[in-house]
């Protein structure tokens, strides 16, 4: 089941959990029309579900198209929980243009998942301290560090810092931009001449190989939902 590591949950997700909760009928649709107006921010099945069954189910065909659209327009990296969810509520037998636009959202999940299992098939499955696709264009140095297959390094002789301030202040930063594709301890180390020291670690390696499977998992289950004959979605 997904769910994205983004810290706090959205306004739009807040609105669909208070609806979910509120017993009056009138409030309730009020809580759901305002969630309807927000920006699409869904990231549990849950959260998902609430949506379908509170906003897609019941809507017309002008606020599905608009739902629709608002849905595309996403990063398929963000579409698991759509496609997750909305292939329990929707098959090939749907006569109401759900299903179509299911299925343009599947495809373009399955198109990055494609793309991202070819891009981590490519680095060797046995663990090394490898990050093959870390990037760090202000610091060259770093960065043939981070692909290459020593474990540790400093930045002397590579970077300088005035203080040991700003030596912690580049660790904040580096941490925010730089990490994506790449796992290190960072330490400032105080002296005449300040330095960092970065010590890899093996979570980029672990987490690679736990993408790789899940995506296999999911490309495999989409691609014989939407290529294999229709099962029967549920009517919730």
């Amino acid at each position: 089941m997904f769910q994205y590591e983004t810290p706090g949950d959205s306004e739009m997700e807040l609105l669909l959990q208070v609806a979910d909760a509120v017993d009056d009928a009138g409030a309730r649709q009020d809580l759901i029309k305002m969630a309807a107006g927000k920006d699409l921010k869904l990231r549990t099945f849950n959260d998902v579900d609430m949506f379908w069954k509170n906003v897609i189910l019941p809507s017309d065909a002008q606020v599905f198209k608009a739902m629709a659209d608002k849905i595309l327009k996403k990063e398929p990296s963000e579409l698991g929980p759509f496609v997750e969810c909305f292939s329990k509520y929707v098959d090939k037998r749907d006569t109401t243009g759900k299903f179509a636009v299911l299925e343009e959202i599947a495809s373009k999940r399955m198109g990055w998942l494609k793309e991202e299992i070819e891009r981590l098939d490519k680095f060797d499955k046995t663990f090394s301290w490898k990050m093959p696709y870390a990037e760090d264009p202000e610091n060259p140095a770093i960065e043939e560090f981070l692909r290459g297959p020593e474990e540790s390094m400093t930045t002397e002789d590579v970077k300088k810092f005035a203080d040991i301030h700003d030596a912690k202040e580049f660790i904040n930063s580096y941490k925010e931009e730089n990490l994506y594709e790449a796992s290190c301890n960072m330490q400032a180390v105080d002296g005449d001449e300040p330095f960092v020291t970065i010590t890899k670690t093996r979570e980029w390696f672990d987490n690679a190989q736990n993408k790789l499977a899940r995506y296999r998992d999911e490309l495999a289950k989409l691609t014989e939902h939407f290529n294999g004959p229709p099962k029967k979605a549920r009517r919730d």
